[in-house]
């Protein structure tokens, strides 16, 4: 019976592992509290408070109340740090500056031939002859 057991146990592991790299299954870090979240389903943002009961949910602050989430429908937003200007930027000499690129407009699109009118790129419809009527092509 003791072999039946260790086998059923090394089937489920396997089954566990091949499930996991099949649908490529990451385990979630943990939230810890007043860390600012973003939550899909609600499309708001809050603040975590504490782990919920249930495993790898949280409770989190919002503007319109206090809600229970599971880490999967939670994004943490990123803290904006101070950022100090890299080496590079220290290394240039003062006379020298960055070249900032330029916004150039695009030259305007060449008509297509009358027969043909555009709906989308990379495709061409050919009017039928009423429309051909309608707009004075024929």
């Amino acid at each position: 019976m003791e072999k039946l057991r260790e086998r059923e146990a090394e089937s489920k592991e396997k089954q566990r592992l091949n499930f996991s790299h099949r649908h490529n299954a990451a385990t979630l870090k943990a939230l810890q509290p007043a860390i600012p979240v973003h939550i899909k389903d609600v499309g708001t943002t809050g603040t975590v408070t504490r782990a919920a009961e249930t495993p790898k949910s949280n409770m989190i602050d919002t503007e319109k109340g206090t809600v229970r989430r599971n880490q999967s429908h939670v994004n943490p937003i990123p803290i904006n740090k101070s950022v100090s200007p890299s080496v590079s930027d220290k290394s240039m000499s003062p006379g020298v500056t960055k070249q900032q690129p330029q916004d150039k407009a695009l030259p305007p699109l060449k008509p297509l031939p009358s027969p043909y009118l555009s709906s989308r790129p990379k495709r061409l419809v050919r009017p039928s002859l009423k429309l051909k009527e309608s707009l004075g092509l024929c």
